[in-house]
C-alpha cells in the first residue's frame, strides 16, 4: 500500500507553479460537476490540487465502467500529450475540488523545457503505470471481497501508519463497477466487514480500520 505514501510526496510540489510554467488557471469544481465528457477534446490537461475525481467510461450500451479515481497530487485528462484528439473517459468531481486546467500544448512545451517538472511528471506517469500493473494482478488473482477491501484502503489513503476516513462518500454501484462484480455483492462484504469491524460509519461517512488489511492477508479468503 505504497501508493499513498508516494501521493503525499508528489503533493508537496508547489502546483502553484503550473499556474506560470504551464499558464494555467486555478476552478473551483463543485461536487458532481463534469470537468469532461468522454469524447470532448483534448486541448487541456488538469492537475487536481485538491478533491476526489471520478475517471469513467461509458460502452455503447450505457454501461458504465469506472477506471479509477483520481485523488489530490495527480494529473489527469493528459492523453492530448500522447496525440489523441479525444477524451476516452469522462471526469466528474466526487467531492468539491480545485484544479489546475492547463493547454495541452503548454504542459508539453513544459517537459521540453523545465526539467524539474518533467522528471515529476515523469516520475507520475511511472505511479500510473505501477498502480495498472497492480490492478490487473488484483484483478486476475484476488477475490471480489479482497478486491474491495484493498480499494477500500485505497479510498482511505491507507499507510503503514493508519487510516482515514473515506471522503467523499463512493455508491456501492461504483465500488462494484470499479472491482468487476456487483452492487449485491458490495453491499454483502460491506456488511460482513462492518460486523467484523473493519470499518464503521461516523456522520454518514464509512471510516476503515487497519484491520481491514487482514482481509488482504487471509490467503483462504473465498475466491468470488
Amino acid at each position: 500500500m505504497h501508493d499513498a505514501v508516494d501521493r503525499k510526496e508528489r503533493s508537496q510540489f508547489d502546483w502553484h507553479m503550473l499556474l506560470r510554467l504551464c499558464n494555467g488557471s486555478i476552478a473551483q469544481i463543485r461536487a458532481g460537476q463534469v470537468i469532461f465528457r468522454q469524447g470532448d477534446d483534448t486541448d487541456e490537461v488538469f492537475f487536481l490540487a485538491s478533491g476526489r475525481v471520478k475517471d469513467s467510461v461509458i460502452s455503447k450500451i450505457g454501461k458504465e465502467g469506472v477506471i479509477g479515481i483520481v485523488q489530490a497530487g495527480e494529473f489527469f485528462g493528459e492523453c492530448g500529450l500522447r496525440g489523441h484528439r479525444i477524451h476516452f473517459a469522462t471526469a466528474i468531481a466526487l467531492s468539491d475540488c480545485r484544479i489546475v486546467r492547463m493547454p495541452s500544448s503548454a504542459v508539453a512545451r513544459a517537459m521540453r523545457t523545465d526539467t524539474s517538472f518533467a522528471g515529476w511528471f515523469a516520475d507520475f506517469l511511472l505511479v500510473r503505470v505501477d498502480r495498472l500493473e497492480a490492478d490487473v494482478i488484483n484483478h486476475l488473482f484476488n477475490s471480489s471481497e479482497r478486491r474491495l477491501a484493498r480499494l477500500l484502503l485505497i479510498l482511505a489513503q491507507f499507510d503503514q501508519n493508519g487510516v482515514d476516513s473515506i471522503t467523499p462518500r463512493v455508491d456501492q454501484q461504483t465500488l462494484a463497477n470499479m472491482i468487476g462484480t456487483t452492487r449485491p455483492r458490495v453491499c454483502e462484504f460491506m456488511n460482513k466487514f462492518r460486523r467484523a469491524g473493519h470499518i464503521s460509519t461516523a456522520d454518514g461517512q464509512t471510516v476503515v480500520h487497519s484491520t481491514l488489511l487482514s482481509v488482504l492477508l487471509n490467503d483462504a479468503a473465498d475466491r468470488g
